[in-house]
């Protein structure tokens, strides 16, 4: 059963979102869930297609949703959890090989099966916020964390390719402390934006500098979500107190316009990537969706429960409603 967007819940639960009729349905049943062990903390597409989606608990299993038969399944467990921390996020490299990473710092990549691919993995540093591997190139990815500076990996090679050096001392030479929330690579993975605790949204060029070449302030609450849209050049984002705006990073960063309707912590953010929409949930419980160039609340969707995760899937029933008919898709996963 496909699906316009789809959203992972602290709970557990795992929903299936219709935007036309604004109704949602629960991949599995909540009975025997544990937020504690079962909460969704990251999510992905395992392809263009979009027919099947990962998504990573906070105990470190693995589970598979195929929009083709409906099935939510759990693929394999992870490395122990209660000595790596509870998992962070989940990405796909080269190959198909998914990219696990726990809040200690530990970066494991599995083969479908669940077999570790590269040994015992890399460290990438303690308090470990995100992982997000580039569009453009699988098989590198950025990493960042509370007192752990970004990072570009070469997830083959286990090695750094770059580092950011952070800010001179401010006016009273009291050293300004690191807390890298979330980041996307931007315009074409030339250049690297990224969010902080500190309620700052940076740019980075690696190959010129390791500083960020621009910083804006924005608000004074931190910044956790962040995402690309159709429009070049510019990300939104969301913070902690529930507000949602799209930036231009032409120049100075700048804000354009809010989108309204929010009113707790936005935890992750999804636009769609060649049209005017952007998803968007967080622990208020509502699934917002705006038009990005209009800033107007299309959808606002209440899901019952703190929600943590999104995928707004390229074929929905705003932009190119889904035909009923059988899927022309050969699943990737669990084949024969």
């Amino acid at each position: 059963m496909s699906a316009d967007c789809y959203v992972g819940a602290t709970t557990g639960a795992f929903k299936l979102i219709n935007l036309k009729e604004e109704r949602f349905t629960n991949a599995q049943p909540l009975e025997k869930l544990k937020p504690k062990e079962h909460g969704i903390v990251g999510m992905c597409f395992v392809d263009n297609s979009q027919t099947e989606v990962l998504t990573l608990q906070k105990n470190g299993d693995v589970n598979f949703y195929n929009t083709v038969t409906g099935d939510y399944t759990k693929l394999f467990e992870t490395e122990n959890t209660e000595a790596g921390g509870p998992a962070k996020a989940i990405q796909l490299t080269v190959n198909d090989r998914i990219v696990v990473a726990h809040e200690n710092g530990h970066v494991q990549i599995y083969n479908q099966e669940g077999s570790p691919q590269i040994g015992d993995g890399f460290e990438a540093g303690a308090n470990l916020n995100f992982l997000i591997t580039d569009p453009n190139n699988r098989e590198v990815a950025l990493t960042g964390g509370k007192e752990n500076t970004l990072k570009l990996w070469d997830l083959e090679r286990k090695a750094t390719l770059w580092s950011m050096k952070n800010l001179k001392d401010d006016y009273l030479s009291l050293r300004i402390p690191i807390w890298e929330a979330n980041g996307r690579f931007v315009k074409d993975s030339k250049l690297i934006c990224t969010t902080t605790g500190h309620h700052q949204i940076r740019l980075f060029d690696p190959k010129r500098q390791r500083k960020p070449v621009i910083s804006l302030d924005w608000h004074e609450n931190p910044i956790r979500a962040i995402s690309t849209c159709h429009r070049e050049e510019h990300v939104i984002a969301g913070n902690n107190c529930g507000e949602l705006a799209l930036f231009d990073l032409r120049g100075k960063i700048r804000p354009v316009h809010k989108f309204r309707g929010g009113s707790g912590a936005i935890r992750c953010i999804d636009a769609h990537p060649t049209e005017k929409l952007v998803a968007s949930v967080g622990i208020d419980r509502f699934l917002l969706v705006h038009d990005v160039d209009t800033k107007r609340t299309l959808h606002k969707i209440y899901l019952k429960t703190q929600l943590s995760s999104v995928l707004f899937s390229k074929v929905n029933s705003l932009t190119n409603p889904i035909k009923d008919e059988e899927p022309e898709v050969v699943t990737k996963f669990f084949e024969g």
